[in-house]
C-alpha cells in the first residue's frame, strides 16, 4: 500500500515538473509517433529528414515513450527504473532542470507507447502530459494484448475474441491523431483503418499504397536500402548502409518526408544528409558482416508478430544475389495473451516459406514451433534444429549456419538473450565493437545478466 502511494505520488510530481518545462516550449511543433511496432525506426527517420533544418533547436525521445519515459526525456533525466529511494532525487534534478535549464526547441519528436487501456498505462495519460501538433499510427497487433483481453466483453465469441482485441488496442492508439486539431496532420497506415470506422478517420491523412509512386526503386541488398523519394523539385535517390527496412518502413520515409514539408523545409538537404543523420539503436534490422562471409540481419533487440513476418521477406530479397541460405532464427515473443500458441505456430509457418534452415529457442517455441516446422516439411536436426536460449546455441552457431549464408535473428528482449549467438558469428569479436553494434552488450547489461 505505502509503495503504491510512493508510485503514484511520484508519477504525479514528475508529471506536473513535466508539463511545467513544456511551458517553455509551447512554441514548438510537437510530433508524436505511436503504434504496436516501428515507433523507434519511424522516429529515428523523421529526426534524419529534420536534422539538417532544425540542428540543435531539434529534440526528440530517445529511449522513454511511457508514463514516465516520456517525463524523464522532457526533463533531461537518464531513463531507466528508479528504485523508491532515488525519487527524491529524481524529482529534485527535473525540478532544477525546469529553473535552471533554458533551451529552447523548435520541434520536439515524440514517441508514445502503451501497455494497456488503464493509467497510468493508457494514451489518455501520457496525453496529458503533451499532446502533438502532427501525428501518426503507425500499426496495430497483439502486443500488451493480453493487457487489453480484459476489457473484451464476456459474450463476445471465442472466434471474434482476436478481433475485438485489436480493435480495442486501435481505439487507444487512435486517440493520439483525435488529440490533433488539424485533422490533415494526423497521418495513419492503410492497414490501421480496417480496425477503425470511416467516419472516426475522416479528414485525416492515410498512408495508402498509392504513395508507392512517390517512393520508388526500394531495394534491400546485404550493403543496405536503397531507395529514390519523387518530389516536385525532381527526384532524390538516397543508400543508407548497415541496415535493411521492411515495407512498413517506407511509410517512416513517407511520413519523414511529409512533416519535412509541411514544416516547409526543402527534402534535398534530408536526403543529402540522411547517412550522417539515420541513426538505429543495435538490434533493430542492423547488418553485421559475419564470419565466413556471412550477412547478419540483427533484429534481436525487440519483437513482435507484425514486425516478424515484415521482416522475413528481407531475407530472401538480400540473399537473392549468389543464391546464398537463408537461415532464421527465432527467440521469444511476449504479452501475447491466448494466443499465444496460435500465434508462434503462425510465426513458424511463415518464416519456414522463407528460410532454407529454422533455429527455434525457448521452450514455447519447443512446444508449439517445432510441431509447426515439421508439418511445413522441415526435418529435425537436418534443416530444423532447437536450443534453450542464445547463449546455448552460441556454442553451436558455426554447426548450424552455413557459409555464406544470410541469417535472420528475431527475438524479444528478455532471459533467451539471442544476442549471444549474434556476437558468435559475427566477424569482429572486439569486446568494443560488440558493445556498440549488438544488443545488451554494454557493460551495464552485462552485470544484469
Amino acid at each position: 500500500m505505502v509503495k503504491n502511494i510512493l508510485k503514484d505520488s511520484f508519477l504525479a510530481l514528475l508529471k506536473l515538473l513535466a508539463k511545467v518545462e513544456m511551458l517553455k516550449h509551447k512554441k514548438a511543433t510537437i510530433i508524436g509517433i505511436t503504434g504496436s511496432s516501428g515507433k523507434t525506426s519511424c522516429k529515428d527517420m523523421v529526426v534524419a529528414f529534420l536534422k539538417p533544418h532544425y540542428k540543435k533547436r531539434l529534440k526528440f525521445t530517445k529511449k522513454g515513450n511511457s508514463e514516465t519515459g516520456i517525463p524523464y526525456e522532457i526533463l533531461n533525466i537518464p531513463v531507466r527504473h528508479y528504485k523508491i529511494w532515488e525519487y527524491g532525487f529524481v524529482l529534485l534534478d527535473g525540478l532544477l532542470h525546469v529553473l535552471f535549464n533554458h533551451r529552447k526547441y523548435d520541434i520536439f519528436v515524440i514517441e508514445y507507447g502503451i501497455d494497456g487501456p488503464d493509467k497510468p498505462n493508457n494514451m489518455e495519460y501520457l496525453l496529458s502530459i503533451v499532446k502533438p501538433h502532427i501525428a501518426i499510427l503507425l500499426s496495430v497487433s497483439t502486443v500488451h494484448g493480453e493487457n487489453f483481453e480484459k476489457v473484451i466483453n464476456e459474450s463476445v465469441p471465442e472466434s471474434k475474441k482476436i478481433e475485438a482485441i485489436h480493435m480495442a488496442i486501435a481505439q487507444e492508439k487512435f486517440k493520439l491523431l483525435q488529440a490533433v486539431k488539424n485533422k490533415k496532420l494526423a497521418y495513419l497506415t492503410k492497414d490501421v483503418t480496417k480496425f477503425l470506422k470511416p467516419e472516426q478517420y475522416e479528414n485525416m491523412t492515410v498512408l495508402n499504397d498509392s504513395d508507392s509512386e512517390v517512393l520508388t526503386n526500394w531495394e534491400n541488398t546485404a550493403e543496405g536500402i536503397s531507395f529514390t523519394l519523387a518530389t516536385t523539385k525532381g527526384a532524390l535517390s538516397t543508400t543508407i548502409p548497415g541496415v535493411v527496412m521492411t515495407y512498413s518502413s517506407k511509410q517512416n520515409v513517407l511520413f519523414a518526408s511529409l512533416v519535412t514539408m509541411n514544416l516547409k523545409k526543402d527534402l534535398r538537404p534530408s536526403l543529402s544528409k540522411i547517412v550522417n543523420n539515420f541513426h538505429i539503436n543495435p538490434g533493430r534490422s542492423s547488418l553485421l558482416p559475419g564470419a565466413d562471409g556471412i550477412t547478419i540481419i540483427d533484429s534481436s533487440y525487440n519483437a513482435n508478430p507484425y514486425a516478424a513476418k515484415e521482416l522475413f521477406p528481407l531475407v530472401k530479397e538480400v540473399a537473392k544475389k549468389g543464391r546464398r541460405k537463408k537461415i532464421i532464427v527465432l527467440g521469444d515473443f511476449r504479452e501475447l495473451g491466448s494466443r499465444t500458441p496460435e500465434i508462434y505456430r503462425t510465426i513458424v509457418k511463415e518464416a519456414a516459406k522463407v528460410a532454407d534452415i529454422l533455429i527455434l529457442t525457448n521452450e514455447k517455441l519447443r512446444e508449439y514451433g517445432i510441431p509447426a516446422a515439421v508439418e511445413a516439411g522441415f526435418t529435425v536436426n537436418e534443416n530444423l534444429y532447437w536450443f534453450q536460449n542464445g547463449r546455448q546455441l552460441s556454442f553451436h552457431i558455426h554447426e548450424v549456419v552455413e557459409k555464406n549464408s544470410v541469417v535472420l535473428f528475431e527475438g524479444s528482449q528478455n532471459t533467451v538473450f539471442l544476442e549471444y549467438a549474434v556476437q558468435e558469428l559475427c566477424e569482429n569479436k572486439d569486446p568494443k565493437f560488440a558493445e556498440k553494434n549488438i544488443p545488451r552488450m554494454t557493460r551495464d547489461w552485462l552485470d544484469i545478466k
